[in-house]
């Protein structure tokens, strides 16, 4: 019994954690405790400079495949995502 209980409870807190370190999944509950449900569908008008930008990528994608362009989109898309990450933060906070 004792190791069932030790697994079952070892299993809640990785399943804790693993959402709370993510910062998608951890806002995603953040909402959730405080009664809001996420709509689930997205505005495709509300960010037409975002979509711009995810179009630019996927066509820099689809023209190369040199080794330092891939990079150069590496780093631009983990700049954004800190910064979407960071906008988000912030959003909860207040």
């Amino acid at each position: 019994k004792e190791q069932y209980y030790s697994e079952q409870h070892s299993s809640l807190v990785n399943k804790a954690y693993q959402t709370l370190l993510n910062p998608l999944s951890r806002g995603l509950y953040l909402l959730e405790l405080n009664g809001v449900e996420p709509v689930q569908e997205t505005d495709c008008d509300g960010d037409s400079v975002f979509l711009m930008e995810i179009m630019e990528v996927n066509e820099k994608l689809a023209e190369s495949k040199n080794e330092g362009v891939l990079e150069e989109i590496e780093i631009l898309i983990k700049v954004k995502q800190e910064e979407l990450t960071k906008e988000v933060t912030a959003a909860f906070e207040r």
